[in-house]
């Protein structure tokens, strides 16, 4: 049964779409801006949500937290250039635009970037 299962599996196993996560949300970050999938921008919409809402914490385990799921680099350009311009919003830090379909596979893109 599929209780309580909330995440696209996008054909991929688990340890392939944790990298993949950890990979579009290091570099929705660093760039402001990605063009992928629109099915994997809908997958990281909801955690930039969460992250950004544990790094306004700034606690010791919120600090973890964002260490778990971004490399360290990317943990420091969030607190020191995303957050200031985030502190009044409670959520709704990204926007998705859907773009025209692929050529070759028809596959829906879409660009996701941090407001």
């Amino acid at each position: 049964m599929r209780h309580l299962v909330r995440k696209k599996i996008l054909n991929r196993a688990k340890a392939q779409r944790v990298a993949l996560e950890k990979n579009l949300l290091s570099s929705l970050f660093k760039h402001g801006k990605i063009r992928t999938s629109f099915a994997k921008a809908k997958l990281i919409q909801g955690e930039v949500d969460r992250i950004i809402n544990k790094a306004k914490e700034k606690t010791l385990s919120s600090r973890r937290y964002l260490l778990k799921k971004l490399p360290p680099s990317t943990v420091e350009k969030i607190n020191k250039e995303i957050l200031p311009k985030c502190q009044e919003r409670k959520s709704g830090f990204t926007k998705i635009t859907k773009l025209p379909q692929r050529k070759g596979d028809a596959g829906v893109e879409a660009i996701i970037e941090l407001i």
